[in-house]
């Protein structure tokens, strides 16, 4: 009897295991194409996030962000991600939140995907502005930016 369990739970943890190895190595496979792309199109990495579910950066003047989120696919929960500015206004977190579209998927791994710009001359003539990401599920983040020339 403690020989088949101890077999049993020692199949459950190889199962459990390599579950989160397919999605460790589905993901590094997103990542790799993320930044392929990400450095063709000139821009550079600005911060990434380990898995979670609400991360923040301050945006500049003149800079254009492109934005990832890489996530464990679960049929069960439900998927949200989005980013937004960071205001007690509402009218105005309304008006600048951004919502990514689904580029990526490599096995259990899923991508998605939200570029945004920011004027020369920010919102009050502030020299930044704070952005929030939401993630659900948990999900890896990355940020880039590149100044724009025109």
């Amino acid at each position: 009897m403690k020989k088949g369990l101890l077999i049993l739970f020692s199949l459950i943890l190889v199962i459990a295991g390599q579950g989160q190895t397919t999605f460790s190595k589905n993901a590094e496979t997103l990542e790799a194409n993320m930044r392929n792309w990400t450095q063709k199109n000139g821009y550079r990495l600005l911060v990434k996030f380990d898995l979670a579910n609400n991360a923040s950066f301050y945006a500049q003047p003149n800079q254009d962000y492109a934005v990832f989120y890489i996530y464990d696919i679960d049929p069960n929960i439900e998927m949200s991600f989005k980013a937004y500015l960071m205001t007690p206004t509402d009218s105005l977190k309304e008006k600048y939140t951004a919502i990514p579209t689904e580029v990526a998927k490599s096995g259990t791994a899923g991508g998605q995907f939200l570029q945004f710009s920011t004027n020369k001359k920010m919102i009050g003539g502030a020299s930044k502005l704070p952005v929030k990401m939401e993630a659900s599920p948990k999900a890896r983040m990355y940020v880039y930016r590149k100044t724009r020339s025109a």
